[in-house]
């Protein structure tokens, strides 16, 4: 079984884009983004934006253990299913 941590960071809307979540793998220097969805609460807008990042970088699905807040953003980790 293997664990991963992402760190998520919220970053508000410019004027050419919109609001969206910046999502960084622990341990890998590149981050990926994921936009905002308002459908969602803050928690939940983290927790799936670090999934799809997991989809897109590991290629597989993702089993959230456990998210913490942090004062900049969340980390979540998680095991690959």
């Amino acid at each position: 079984m293997k664990h991963f941590a992402y760190r998520t960071k919220f970053a508000g809307p410019t004027d050419t884009m919109g609001a969206r979540i910046k999502v960084r793998q622990m341990g890998l220097r590149k981050f990926t983004t994921v936009h905002y969805n308002y459908a969602l609460n803050v928690c939940q807008n983290h927790e799936q934006a670090a999934l799809e990042a997991h989809c897109r970088i590991e290629e597989e699905d993702l089993e959230i253990l456990e998210t913490r807040d942090m004062q900049t953003g969340y980390l979540i980790i998680g095991v690959a299913r």
